[in-house]
């Protein structure tokens, strides 16, 4: 069942200059990340391509390395922060996400359908903010 949709952008500091002839810094959340591995692996790369230089587990890391202007990465537009500068021409058009609730087989009972039934009727999972 589907949650909620939402967009990714690519997003750096304002601060931060981006020299195309020079691989582009890229702060990553970790190696299992599927933004990551998407943008790794997104055409048309960069020119000059990639460089990780951070790799952090948290979505707090990650904002605080984008605003010490350390690097570009994706963020969907629910994490995006009024000091943070969405780039738009350059970079590969990332695609859109969804979150879902997904039940195994074997999580089949009336307390898990009841719990998936709850999360996808809650309305603030349904409207998105809008890109800043």
């Amino acid at each position: 069942m589907t949650l909620a949709s939402d967009a990714l952008h690519w997003v750096k500091s304002p601060d931060l200059a981006i020299d195309t002839g020079k691989p582009i810094p890229l702060l990553t959340f970790d190696q299992d990340c599927f933004y990551r591995d998407w943008a790794l692996h997104a055409e048309p790369p960069p020119p000059s391509g990639f460089q990780i230089v951070m790799e952090c587990a948290s979505i707090a890391g990650i904002i605080s390395a984008v605003g010490a202007g350390l690097g570009v990465t994706l963020l969907n537009a629910r994490h995006l922060q009024p000091d943070m500068e969405i780039i738009a021409n350059g970079f590969p058009t990332p695609p859109d996400i969804a979150y879902v609730v997904r039940t195994g087989r074997s999580a089949d009972t009336s307390a898990v359908k009841a719990l998936a039934r709850t999360l996808t009727s809650d309305a603030d999972w349904h409207r998105p903010p809008s890109p800043r």
